[in-house]
């Protein structure tokens, strides 16, 4: 399966395409993405995100799964035969302590979630796939790897890189 558009992105995620993924993202960001896609490069990086990321959580809810491979071991070499995988370089599991020290940089990359989530209602996002590096906008999709205690991983926000020494 593929997409064509940033509408049928959204619209297979709201179907619940991605079963072991969890999405709490504001849609209407990823959505702002479209006008600057011309080639649909984008749009197409990021549903091979979604499926990796999908994939890597069905692994590691599998009570077959062997302990300790987290996201970097799984696309390191210990996903299984037929997984969706992107190269482990256009994952990054942190921000730059620079970002981290920023209280306003750390704002933009708070995502809303369910209360039953974290009661404050929101998390801070750190990890996140890199979409596409060059030019202004150089999109980015930001996650947290909850497989362990929700069996899930929550997909907080798709869209503009959020400010950074490069971006500000």
């Amino acid at each position: 399966m593929a997409v064509d558009s940033w509408d049928d992105l959204r619209m297979y995620a709201e179907m619940g395409t991605f079963g072991h993924l969890t999405f709490v993202c504001d849609w209407d960001k990823a959505m702002d993405l479209a006008v600057h896609d011309t080639t649909g490069l984008w749009v197409h990086s990021t549903w091979d995100a979604l499926a990796t990321l999908d994939d890597y959580a069905r692994f590691s809810t599998d009570a077959d799964h062997p302990l300790g491979v987290g996201l970097r071991e799984y696309l390191s070499g210990q996903a299984p035969a037929g997984s969706h995988l992107i190269p482990a370089g256009r994952i990054r599991h942190n921000e730059s302590e620079t970002v981290r020290g920023r209280k306003d940089w750390m704002k933009e990359r708070r995502c809303s979630v369910p209360t039953e989530i974290d009661p404050a209602g929101y998390r801070e996002m750190v990890s996140h796939v890199v979409i596409q590096t060059r030019g202004t906008i150089c999109p980015r999709m930001y996650f947290e790897d909850r497989t362990s205690d929700l069996g899930t991983v929550l997909i907080g926000y798709i869209g503009a890189h959020p400010t950074n020494t490069k971006t500000s």
